[in-house]
């Protein structure tokens, strides 16, 4: 039926795209980029970012949340179209509520993005029992527009983060899926099936997979320059308008001996 659409295999991005995203994603590189994804995500990842409220870790956690995307879309229920939903569901052998269907979709590294166009009352995606599977598949967390339940035991869960619109004791009812990995609209931002999501506390950025390795490279300079200006700051070497601006050739130049001798 047009407009309803299941696409489960889109979502595994090809081998050596996994390989090149298993080469960063290990938990020291996930503990560095939490440090810094937050600039990241308000300067050169601008047109990928969006800000969401969250629910997180203490203040303490310093690991980002990345994964690879699973996109899920949501309407508000319509009963002739979500009759034939569910019979597509059925034919497909899916077992459930239709947001299970999509967490039994989850697997090692993936975060689940489902747009719920911001429904909080009877808009929950997942509770504290979804959230178990999730982690339990391997999923590293979700994006949610729209809200969860059961904060409190979410909480608990290691390694596991989730970003939503706000929390609310109501159970998900009265909508409807109408695509799994398709495009999905995450605020302002675009999500794909297959993108990479690399979130922390500043907000959310999703990554084409192809320009996934530029990103890394990009923002290790950018985390470097942050190292290097704060220092200087605080060594009085140099003065707020003077590095929370365009650098003079003499600051580059101080910028490439601090690099080398850091590599020695």
């Amino acid at each position: 039926v047009a407009g309803v659409r299941y696409q489960s295999d889109v979502t595994r991005v090809d081998e050596a795209k996994r390989q090149m995203r298993d080469a960063f994603l290990g938990a020291d590189q996930r503990q560095d980029l939490g440090l810094r994804a937050e600039a990241d995500a308000e300067t050169a990842l601008h047109p990928f970012a969006d800000r969401l409220a969250q629910l997180r870790k203490p203040l303490g956690l310093r690991i980002a949340m990345v994964g690879r995307v699973i996109t899920a879309v949501f309407t508000p229920v319509r009963p002739d179209l979500n009759d034939v939903v569910n019979a597509t569901g059925e034919a497909e052998d899916r077992h459930g509520s239709q947001n299970n269907w999509v967490i039994h979709t989850v697997g090692e590294g993936d975060v689940i993005v489902a747009d719920l166009f911001g429904k909080l009352r009877d808009g929950t995606f997942v509770g504290d029992n979804l959230s178990n599977a999730i982690q339990g598949a391997g999923g590293r967390g979700l994006v949610v527009n729209g809200g969860v339940r059961d904060a409190a035991r979410i909480f608990e869960l290691d390694d596991f983060n989730v970003y939503c619109r706000g929390y609310d004791p109501t159970a998900i009812r009265d909508m409807t899926l109408i695509s799994l990995n398709g495009p999905a609209r995450m605020g302002q931002a675009t999500a794909m099936p297959g993108d990479i999501v690399l979130g922390a506390r500043g907000g959310i950025i999703f990554i084409p997979p192809h320009l996934a390795e530029e990103v890394v490279v990009s923002s290790e300079n950018v985390r470097l320059r942050d190292v290097f200006g704060h220092q200087s700051l605080r060594e009085g070497k140099y003065n707020s308008g003077e590095i929370d601006m365009q650098w003079s050739p003499q600051i580059e130049e101080d910028f490439e001996n601090w690099k080398r001798e850091r590599d020695e």
